[in-house]
This record gives C-alpha cells, structure tokens and sequence, in this order.
C-alpha cells in the first residue's frame, strides 16, 4: 500500500515536532508521508506539483490566511479535475468564527490547539481511511 500523503502547513517551527510525535505509529508502519510547510505559498507551490490525501492547515499564515489558502486549493482543484482533498483547519482559534469558510470551501473538520494527541491521531486515521469508519 502506497503511504498516505498529509501536507502540514503551520507557522509554529514546534508543531513540526508535534505531529511527528502525534503520527509516529502511522510513520513508523510507513503508512503515511508527511510534508511541512511554514506558509501558504511555499505550500502552493509544491501543491500545483503534488497532492496530498490531507491537508492540515493553520488559519493564521505569514503572507496568507488558511481561508485564502484553502479558496486556492479549490480553485486548483478545479482546473485539474482532481477530486477534492480532506482539508482540516488547525487552530487555537474558535470554530464558529470560521463556519462560513468552512462550508464554502468543503472543509472536512476544525481541530483545536492544542493538539490532543490520541484524538487527533483518531480523527486523521478516520480522514485518511485507515479505520473502519
């Protein structure tokens, strides 16, 4: 089985760390690839390249927000005829003052900082469709 492919864009240099940690048991299984951006455009620009099974996705970026960044990522999307990507936003932030990006660009779950890791683990292996749903 090919690995999975989850791009992790945040700004926080630590997060890197976390979600190796978080992600450890599906590395070490060679379940999945991960890929880490600290903005939008670096982001972008491996993205027209590549796609990823996940995107994790601050809401606060140098340079872009995580709603600019998602609405692109759609926009792509469309010219490629690709099918859609799990997006999460990742966030410190409340969700509800996101509802309506989320809606308008189909994004798959708001997850809260800081990071639970069991449950983050679950929700990632759920988006990536490595457990019986």
């Amino acid at each position: 089985m090919q690995p999975k492919i989850i791009a992790i864009i945040d700004d926080e240099p630590e997060m890197e760390d976390l979600y190796l940690l978080i992600l450890e048991p599906l590395i070490d299984r060679e379940l999945v690839e991960l890929h880490f951006f600290a903005d939008g455009l670096n982001f972008l620009h491996w993205f027209r390249k590549n796609r990823p099974d996940l995107l994790l996705c601050d809401i606060n970026l140098p340079g872009m927000k995580g709603s600019d960044l998602v609405q692109e990522v759609r926009r792509i999307e469309g010219l490629t005829m690709t099918p859609g990507i799990h997006i999460s936003f990742v966030s410190g932030h409340h969700p509800e003052n996101y509802t309506e990006v989320m809606e308008g660009h189909n994004i798959t779950r708001f997850i809260t900082k800081p990071l639970s890791a069991r449950d983050t683990l679950a929700l990632i292996e759920k988006d990536l469709g490595l457990v019986s749903p």
